[in-house]
């Protein structure tokens, strides 16, 4: 099983691919082959071909195109924007129809997700602060051995990072350019 995971049309337009055992083979942001900062209104074209390359496959080998926003929920979606991104992504063949699942993952979710695999723990529980998911700014989540994280809890979207007291927490200040939202990802073993 081969995932290609996009964040693309928003801002930091990237790819990502992954075996069916959870092995990143490839991951990169479209502004790395554009030289063009965040890459906004993109699709990581580039990315992905650079991700299939990488692994030696090709679109066709591909069984889920996931998406880190769960745009529907989010904002109006068309199928007219999955051909357009497929066409862009993979193969113009893929717009007819063609081409694998496409599936969306909640924001929040995939951040919260992404760090508890990175974290190395057998379960933890994750927060997230973000300038925005699909309807929240902050969301905390616990990961067990089996199953999905439960939401536990999630603050307003209209919050924005600076109106959030993290730093008093003692959580590290993500510094972005002005105007720009910041984000902090964090895990914590559940056993301490």
């Amino acid at each position: 099983m081969w995932v290609l995971g996009v964040n693309c049309k928003l801002h930091d337009s990237s790819a990502a691919l992954v075996d069916g055992e959870g092995r990143i083979w490839a991951m990169a942001e479209e502004e790395r082959f554009t030289r063009v900062k965040h890459a906004e209104g993109t699709f990581p074209a580039h990315t992905a071909r650079f991700c299939l390359d990488t692994a030696g496959i090709t679109w066709r080998d591909i069984d889920v195109v996931a998406m880190g926003w769960d745009m529907p929920r989010f904002r109006k979606w068309h199928d007219s924007e999955r051909q357009e991104m497929y066409a862009a992504l993979l193969d113009p063949e893929t717009a007819s129809g063609k081409g694998p699942e496409l599936v969306f993952a909640e924001h929040h979710l995939a951040h919260a997700l992404s760090a508890f695999h990175a974290s190395g723990f057998d379960k933890a529980g994750v927060l997230v602060v973000d300038g925005s998911g699909e309807f929240e700014s902050a969301s905390i989540a616990e990961r067990r051995p089996r199953g999905h994280p439960p939401r536990a809890g999630g603050g307003h979207r209209g919050r924005r990072r600076t109106d959030l007291p993290e730093h008093r927490a003692g959580l590290p200040r993500a510094r972005k350019p002005p105007g720009r939202d910041g984000q902090v990802v964090a895990a914590r073993d559940t056993e301490q």
